[in-house]
């Protein structure tokens, strides 16, 4: 009887032993800030992404105008980049266990140049303005 209780006791030891061995999860790096494109605050649907070393560790939407989180669950003590819309900022953060950054991201992105059609819709209604008139006066002959 000794001897199952010892073997009990044992085995309970052993087990205890492992759980106790094993590692709590790390907590993750939190970057945040707000994010501009072209000087104004970058529309819900950006994309943020962190890279290391051109690898892609994470990227999250804009949820909140102008606004972004990065949570982070990297174990590497390397330099994080970061990229809004994959066009790289120019920041980078070294990866910290359970740090906390605060990082304001800025890029400038051409736009399209809607003052085109501005030309255009002019050109064609002078186009069409001078093909009526000579219609009218072939027309009359």
């Amino acid at each position: 009887m000794k001897i199952k209780i010892f073997f009990i006791f044992f085995i309970f030891f052993l087990l205890l032993n492992f759980v106790s061995s094993a590692e709590p999860p790390k907590l993750p790096m939190i970057i945040s800030g707000e994010v501009l494109i072209n000087e104004k605050p970058a529309k819900v649907g950006t994309i943020i992404t962190a890279k290391i070393d051109e690898q892609k560790i994470t990227s999250v939407e804009v949820s909140k105008k102008g606004h972004y989180t990065l949570l982070i669950q990297e174990p590497t003590e390397k330099l994080i980049n970061l990229y809004v819309n994959e066009i790289n900022t120019d920041k980078t953060v070294k990866y910290g266990v359970g740090k906390i950054e605060q990082i304001d991201l800025l890029i400038t992105q051409e736009t399209p140049n809607k003052n085109k059609l501005f030309f255009i819709i002019p050109i064609i209604l002078l186009i069409l303005i001078i093909f009526i008139l000579l219609w009218g006066k072939k027309k009359k002959k």
